[in-house]
């Protein structure tokens, strides 16, 4: 790929997600497994655009990365709410939300989403659910909260990915518009300096993610 040819806000995504990660690679020996599953996931992230970028298609296509991407993304995610939880009920509900996600994606992949295609009902589903978690997650610890939420690395972690994926419902369900690819670009980065704030207050609060 001619990388003349790569929007500039796309460029701006990925060096943010390059920054971010610096951060978190950095605070690695000091985060607990829910950061160090995030700090992962931003290696997956990373990769993903690289192989899309750069690795040879697949019926004319990289879509078929980004197929894998949204079950890794979702179990990434998911996995650290999962972790950074305090209510047992909460923890099922989420883990049990691993387990449906999972079926209904092998599911799409064999009876109708073409790997040669963007993947919008999978990834719309995903973002779905994960709304649905982050919104939960805020209201839970608003309710239970004593103090300054901001100081809060699981507020920030909610925020960035409830900001993420409700704005870029719209986006994964009218994909084809191509414009929206750059609103997707201004989102991601929006997520990923939102996550870094997550990565830092827990650098400075490590033994705890929340009220």
């Amino acid at each position: 790929m001619d990388l003349c040819n790569i929007p500039r806000l796309s460029i701006a995504s990925h060096i943010t997600e390059i920054i971010v990660f610096a951060i978190a690679i950095i605070f690695f020996r000091r985060f607990q497994m829910a950061m160090k599953i995030l700090t992962l996931y931003l290696l997956v992230v990373i990769s993903t655009d690289f192989i899309s970028l750069f690795c040879p298609t697949y019926a004319g296509t990289n879509f078929w990365i980004y197929h894998l991407f949204t079950l890794f993304e979702y179990i990434f995610l998911t996995a650290a709410f999962i972790l950074m939880q305090k209510g047992t009920t909460a923890k099922l509900i989420f883990k049990i939300s691993i387990a449906v996600f999972t079926t209904i994606w092998i599911a799409a992949k064999l009876m109708f989403e073409n790997p040669g295609q963007f993947d919008s009902i999978t990834l719309t589903l995903a973002s779905v659910f994960l709304v649905g978690i982050s919104a939960f997650t805020l209201i839970d610890i608003s309710r239970r909260g004593t103090g300054s939420l901001i100081k809060l690395p699981l507020f920030w972690y909610s925020v960035a990915v409830l900001i993420y994926f409700s704005g870029n419902i719209v986006v994964f369900a009218i994909s084809r518009a191509g414009f929206l690819w750059q609103v997707h670009a201004v989102i991601n980065i929006l997520f990923l300096i939102i996550l870094g704030v997550s990565f830092i207050c827990h650098r400075f609060r490590s033994t705890t993610y929340g009220p």
